[in-house]
């Protein structure tokens, strides 16, 4: 099969991709290079193009003319060539520089990967080895990943289970464990499941079409399915051979295909699929004893995903029991590869494919790309403009993108907080910006204003409110440069797992960026141990602004700083809360400062006793400080969820910035009660 297809995508991991999946990367601590970008016009069809030598090694320092092009069998003429080379740094002295992502995550974007790991929560097998290898898999994608790989994971089943675009390589494999097989009964006599198929067809399509706003960005998806049984040839074949009930659901079957693939052409994105039922694929486990030449079911299979593979210009790993060479492969050709674009021979905007074949005049290569193109698909994809009122078009376009908007850069990180008389959370949003202060106010007092959108997102897309508000930043008399202060925002939640999606908007400037940030709110009442988010503080301290937002949950100022000079003061705080569901206990808190060459630079232990936890209170009653907030219960409308005996202790830890040398920092932070152990990590540099 050489067509490209189309589908209407699996609802469920689709608007989660959407709106919380696609999940703007955690900050790497390696330097980014600027994304490339393609010049000539925008009537270009560009290409990524893999070429691979007999050593299956990429072959770098290529030229436009070393490329012979054709259109429709007519010859063509590259008009642009870039060469991209992404190959990783060396790894990190210690093991957490890799392994342990910031708390703060930024919107910056460098020349990377997006790479989404789509695992098939629906046909793979419920059988030990299969489970056991399709772990494997993962866990060898994950450790492969680049540190300035954005990548995530997605179950089309179970998409609640999934992880949207990070550098956190432990926030992948969190929801890569939560695989434990799919859901197609396999064993049945005479398996009639052909909306299961259509699920998975349609859920790649759906990837793919969120992916196609990215362009000129190396766009991979690795697959892990044994495959779908659809024979093209046939439209009704028989049932037991295609498990399909009916011909309508075939066809059905090959539409979505068809549209699959064609979508897939049109973001330019390469798909990999991995098998992981091994050598022989399918064969032997749905008919023991059986080859695989004997079983047209698990050929049919084998034959898509290798179909889809061809078309995208991907590659399928399959027949094997030995996975790491082809993964390996995969981002080998992933991290050196040709961005080619040609100006098409016809532009008549009629939707009509056009093949493309691409080769290289040198021999024993091997070229990888997609098939061809769509007429119309020519240039940057027109963005789908958001049905919204005016005066809130230009934040909503920014949280709805694919990829963070850059244009305003920024830095979030989100805690949350118990809140007095309410079963819900605090969730302290600091949005740390990134602003040249303009020539003309280098000599005069300068006010920042920044019009901020706070929107929260359930794992599978569903919206759970959000908050819009605007700060004014008072900046300091005849600043000059860049102008760097924290905004503050605040959202109450339930308890859950959410995607906090955040916009911002300078209008002085006239720039946007947008940034998310994975959060759990425990549920503080009815959890008899649990601990809130963490935040820190920093003497001198920056701008910032609204000034007595977070009066009512937090005893001091955060921000979203995390580069101290020798003589800054820094403190992290947090809270540890019991709900009184189980006796009381004491808390044991251990902190350490671990350095960027294995070694421990200073450790720190406390006890909390059960007479240290106090009933949770409100801030008047805390501080003497009477507080009127818009946040949570009132005193006429109280909550019947609240737990009134809710009980909490404060650490406050003083980061020793003025004995510590130069160079990247952990604080690794334990709270432990009985057998139940709370981790908090939070990286810093000291200049």
């Amino acid at each position: 099969m050489t067509r490209t297809l189309r589908a209407a995508g699996s609802l469920a991991v689709v608007v989660w991709l959407a709106a919380a999946l696609l999940t703007p990367p955690t900050m790497a601590q390696t330097p980014q290079r600027p994304a490339p970008v393609f010049t000539g016009g925008t009537n270009l069809v560009t290409l990524d193009v893999s070429v691979l030598d007999r050593n299956h090694q990429p072959v770098r320092g290529l030229r436009a003319n070393d490329f012979v092009l054709k259109e429709d069998g007519k010859p063509q003429t590259v008009s642009v060539l870039q060469e991209i080379d992404l190959d990783d740094p060396p790894p990190p002295p210690v093991a957490w520089m890799k392994d342990v992502a910031p708390d703060v995550t930024t919107n910056t974007i460098g020349e990377s990967r997006l790479v989404i790991i789509l695992v098939d929560d629906a046909m793979i097998p419920v059988e030990p080895r299969i489970i056991r290898d399709t772990r494997k898999i993962l866990d060898d994608v994950i450790a492969r990943l680049g540190p300035n790989d954005y990548a995530a994971l997605a179950y089309p089943v179970n998409s609640d289970n999934a992880q949207g675009f990070t550098h956190d390589r432990a926030a992948l494999r969190a929801a890569a464990d939560k695989f434990t097989g799919g859901i197609v009964p396999w064993h049945d006599p005479v398996p009639a499941f052909g909306h299961f198929y259509l699920s998975v067809v349609r859920t790649l399509r759906g990837v793919t079409d969120l992916l196609i706003h990215a362009p000129q960005r190396r766009k991979a998806l690795i697959w892990i399915s044994p495959g779908v049984p659809m024979d093209p040839s046939q439209l009704a074949p028989q049932m037991a051979l295609s498990g399909m009930a009916n011909r309508d659901v075939q066809i059905d079957l090959y539409a979505a295909t068809t549209d699959m693939l064609r979508q897939a052409q049109r973001a330019n994105v390469a798909i990999y699929p991995i098998d992981p039922a091994g050598l022989g694929g399918m064969a032997d486990y749905l008919i023991p004893g059986s080859v695989i030449a004997d079983n047209p079911m698990a050929r049919l299979m084998f034959d898509f995903l290798e179909t889809t593979a061809a078309n995208t210009g991907g590659h399928a790993i399959v027949n094997t029991n030995d996975f790491g060479p082809g993964i390996d492969e995969i981002f080998k050709e992933n991290s050196s590869y040709y961005l080619l674009g040609l100006r098409p021979l016809y532009t008549k905007d009629d939707g009509t494919f056009h093949r493309v074949d691409v080769a290289v005049n040198r021999p024993g290569v091997e070229v990888r790309t997609r098939t061809g193109y769509y007429a119309g698909d020519a240039g940057d994809a027109k963005k789908k403009e958001a049905t919204t009122s005016p005066e809130n078009a230009i934040l909503v376009k920014a949280l709805h993108g694919v990829l963070p908007e850059s244009g305003l850069p920024l830095g979030v990180t989100a805690a949350p907080f118990a809140v007095p008389g309410t079963h819900t959370a605090a969730v302290a949003v600091v949005l740390g910006v990134d602003q040249p202060v303009p020539d003309a106010a280098a000599g005069a007092k300068l006010t920042e204003t920044t019009e901020l959108q706070i929107s929260a997102y359930t794992p599978d897309g569903a919206p759970r409110g959000g908050q819009r508000s605007t700060a004014h930043v008072a900046l300091r008399q005849g600043a000059r440069g860049e102008a760097v202060y924290d905004v503050f925002g605040r959202i109450d939640l339930a308890p859950g797992h959410y995607v906090l999606r955040i916009a911002a908007h300078n209008p002085a400037s006239d720039k946007t960026g947008s940034v998310a940030a994975d959060i759990v709110v425990p549920d503080f009442s009815n959890d008899a141990f649990s601990i809130s988010g963490l935040v820190v503080s920093r003497t001198p301290g920056r701008a910032s602004a609204p000034k007595d937002l977070f009066t009512a949950i937090l005893p001091l100022e955060p921000t979203a700083e995390r580069t101290f000079e020798k003589g800054d003061q820094a403190e992290a705080y947090f809270r540890v809360y019991q709900s009184g569901a189980k006796p009381l206990g004491d808390v044991q808190v251990a902190m350490r400062i671990a350095n960027d060459h294995g070694g421990t630079e200073a450790r720190d232990t406390r006890a909390l006793a059960v007479e240290d936890f106090t009933l949770v209170r409100p801030a008047s009653e805390r501080q003497g400080v009477p507080t009127v907030s818009r946040f949570g219960p009132t005193p006429d409308r109280p909550d019947p969820f609240a737990n009134p005996n809710l009980r909490e202790a404060a650490i406050r830890y003083a980061l020793p910035i003025g004995r510590l040398a130069s160079g990247e920092y952990l604080l690794a932070i334990d709270a432990t009660l009985r057998t139940t152990t709370f981790h908090k990590d939070v990286r810093f540099t000291v200049k």
